[in-house]
């Protein structure tokens, strides 16, 4: 069953397995966090795409100690608007594989958990933009920012591609098109 929510720009599509891309002119930046508890460190991969499926930019961040998983994933969210502002964009999308986190991201009750500045510092900058979506897409639609979560664990400073991915996930971005365009959602939207 599909669950839709709207609320302050935000949206869930429990259902979405398929990178799809976004209409233009807007710009979708995936995210994932990885945990390595063992070595306490927290790794945050973003790439950012065209409505063609261009790489416009990617990041790939560490950060020292362990955190819960629903903090890191909130983190890496917080990432997209970093790399958002690299590349000038004001109309994003942003979507995450984690639904605890695009559901905290979307609830407007209050929240006294540790959890909370993270939050009001993603909505605050989500009503700056001038468009702003979130959305949960599942694992295996998510796989390149994933990709870069999982490299992130293994470098000591934030890295920032500009215009061209990284060899090591190109070949997964090539993967996630080619289901994109046998998804039969997004052949529609690709026509």
């Amino acid at each position: 069953m599909e669950a839709t929510r709207e609320s302050n720009n935000t949206t869930t599509n429990e259902l979405q397995k398929v990178w799809t891309p976004p209409k233009h002119p807007t710009i979708k930046l995936n995210v994932d966090a990885a945990v390595d508890d063992k070595r306490g460190r927290l790794g945050v991969g973003v790439v950012a795409r065209t409505s063609t499926g261009e790489v416009i930019a990617c990041l790939s961040s560490n950060i020292h100690g362990s955190l819960e998983p629903t903090l890191a994933e909130c983190l890496a969210v917080e990432q997209a608007f970093v790399l958002a502002e690299k590349i000038k964009a004001s109309n994003i999308w942003i979507e995450g594989d984690s639904l605890e986190a695009i559901k905290l991201i979307q609830d407007t009750g209050e929240d006294l958990s540790i959890i909370h500045p993270h939050l009001k510092a993603i909505n605050d900058r989500m009503k700056l933009l001038s468009h702003s979506i979130i959305t949960h897409i599942r694992r295996e639609g998510n796989r390149v920012a994933h990709t870069l979560a999982r490299y992130a664990l293994h470098i000591e400073a934030q890295k920032v591609w500009f215009k061209e991915a990284p060899f090591f996930i190109q070949a997964v971005i090539r993967e996630e098109m080619l289901m994109c365009k046998m998804d039969f959602q997004c052949s529609s939207v690709l026509s």
